[in-house]
């Protein structure tokens, strides 16, 4: 059982649902990294995404696009992103990793060499918005091999045969977009949300995180009845650039606290 399936069935043992929140590598700064990775799980994240800043990041709106923009003016690259979670590792960091990025700067690093390293810096899963269902197997075979779990989209606009294929190259959990569009807060969630999980729990037992505008408590128990986790993401990085830099550990913290705590005794 891998670290990421480990925790899911550890949460749902417990009565839990996952909670997983999102910071861009690289943003607001390189340096602050790290501290704010180890302030969110000091919060009670259960698992962290971390996306590596991409110049087209097709997936995101406007609130990640500009956090990968800064983050790549930063110097930001994917090897200082393995660095970073190497580094997040040697400080304590246990929970699981997982690396949300776009094909092209996995695919230029190279496949299996960056399986290679992302497995020795600590990497529990991968994320590839816009790699095509066909191709699915060849990066499952890769990287599973090294242990690190391929965790893909399904959107209620997803067909039936789209969906197989999904499902069946996904391992760890599979991230259910809470609407069809890109990422960002929003203040309610889709009404036929439900009947969507309902469907892709018809396909499959591995576990299933909502993402995409997820942004208070009430949603994220709601969301949570429903799936096995909630993942947030531009909730959490809006509220960054407004407070002093020695504030933004904490500034986390407690959004995680608060968003975690809606999580609990949910089934």
């Amino acid at each position: 059982m891998s670290a990421i399936s480990e925790t899911f069935s550890r949460l749902k043992a417990k009565g839990e649902g996952a909670l997983i929140p999102f910071l861009t590598l690289g943003y607001p700064s390189i340096e602050e990294t790290c501290e704010l990775v180890l302030a969110m799980a000091e919060g009670g994240a259960d698992l962290i995404e971390l996306g590596v800043p991409f110049s087209d990041p097709v997936a995101d709106g406007k609130t990640i696009q500009h956090c990968s923009q800064v983050a790549l003016e930063n110097g930001m690259t994917l090897r200082k992103g393995l660095e970073l979670v190497r580094e997040l590792r040697a400080k304590g960091l246990s929970i699981p990793i997982v690396l949300m990025g776009y094909a092209n700067p996995f695919m230029a690093y190279g496949t299996e060499q960056l399986a290679v390293d992302a497995a020795q810096a600590g990497v529990n899963g991968l994320i590839v918005p816009d790699l095509p269902p066909q191709e699915a197997v060849q990066w499952k075979s890769v990287f599973s091999k090294k242990g690190i779990d391929m965790i893909f989209f399904l959107a209620p606009t997803t067909s039936q045969e789209r969906m197989s294929k999904i499902v069946a190259a996904s391992s760890g959990f599979i991230y259910c977009l809470s609407v069809a569009g890109v990422t960002g807060a929003r203040e309610n969630l889709a009404s036929d949300l439900g009947g969507f999980i309902s469907e892709v729990r018809q396909h499959t037992d591995t576990p299933l995180a909502v993402g995409f505008g997820l942004s208070k408590p009430e949603q994220i128990r709601e969301v949570v009845g429903m799936a096995d986790g909630a993942i947030v993401a531009s909730a959490l990085l809006q509220g960054l650039p407004d407070r002093p830099k020695n504030e933004r550990g904490e500034y986390l913290k407690g959004f995680v606290h608060r968003l975690k705590e809606a999580t609990l005794a949910s089934k």
